[in-house]
């Protein structure tokens, strides 16, 4: 199906979706939240594939960079550690949930529909939101869980599991 979508894209978005590919984890993070952009508008118009094309590496990035560490901190001075804010050391991961929540806005009820809200997905976002230490990764983490609630419609994830029980999904 991936293929399909993508098949149908004109060389301009192929050309955009290899670049949101290649930048998503850029080492600026105006490009990064570029990226998110992009990556959000491609959903909106080609539908569940641009998520699934970058699935793997959206979630691969999101349990590899929830922890700091030592290596993730780039103001190194002659190899000493240094004092670094809350803010600092993140990487990729505040603006990967950006990525995410721009892919759900964009698709709305179809990033639903396509299984990608898989329980992988939502312990990270929930992990995101209550655990994590950093105010931008929360931040992030809550308007994705309010991208996934509105794609839900009015009855929330609630009203989408019923909708599922009684085959209505």
């Amino acid at each position: 199906a991936a293929a399909a979508a993508a098949a149908s894209w004109g060389p301009f978005e192929e050309q955009l979706a290899g670049l949101c590919d290649t930048h998503l984890e850029h080492s600026e993070p105006r490009v990064r939240a570029l990226v998110a952009g992009g990556l959000g508008a491609l959903a909106a118009r080609h539908g569940p594939a641009v998520y699934a094309r970058l699935e793997g590496r959206l979630l691969a990035a999101l349990a590899e960079n929830f922890v700091r560490t030592d290596a993730s901190i780039p103001d190194r001075i002659a190899g000493e550690r240094v004092a670094v804010d809350d803010t600092t050391g993140w990487k990729s991961l505040e603006t990967c949930f950006l990525a995410v929540k721009a892919c759900v806005e964009g698709l709305g009820g179809r990033f639903l529909a396509a299984g990608h809200l898989t329980e992988d997905l939502w312990a990270r976002v929930r992990a995101g939101a209550a655990e994590h230490v950093n105010r931008h990764v929360r931040e992030a983490s809550f308007q994705t869980c309010r991208a996934l609630l509105a794609a839900h419609g009015p009855g929330g994830l609630a009203g989408a599991a019923a909708a599922a029980a009684a085959g209505g999904a």
